[in-house]
């Protein structure tokens, strides 16, 4: 089961929670602890139109999320493409935001890399 927030643009220009990645999907979807997030479809590969709108995306290793401090990511999914993945996220200092991830085929940190995010189950 994917988790799929009904209305993420709501908090856009705001900074969510603790103002972690996690939190705002956390939040927008209500989404369960990391502890429990299973890895899902890769969205890059995927059909487009596939994945719904609003959709928890995040970044795994072996499955699982590592909730590290850096190099891992949560985002709420809006549609992706050839050129990327078109997401909502936030991060420390950064409130929520649209943004494209592009993809990078595993070079450089996953939270920057369309080809390392897949769908939150």
């Amino acid at each position: 089961m994917s988790y799929v927030a009904a209305n993420p643009e709501a908090y856009e220009g705001k900074k969510v929670g603790s103002g972690q990645c996690v939190a705002y999907v956390q939040i927008a979807a209500n989404a369960p602890g990391t502890g429990t997030w299973k890895e899902g479809i890769k969205v890059i590969g995927s059909q487009p139109g596939t994945i719904a709108k609003g959709t928890v995306i995040a970044t795994f290793v072996n499955g699982h999320y590592p909730n590290l401090s850096t190099g891992n990511h949560a985002a709420i999914y809006l549609s992706h493409d050839s050129a990327g993945i078109k997401v909502l996220d936030q991060w420390s200092g950064h409130p929520v935001t649209p943004r494209l991830i592009s993809p990078h085929g595993g070079q450089g940190s996953a939270s920057n890399d369309a080809d390392a995010f897949s769908v939150v189950e």
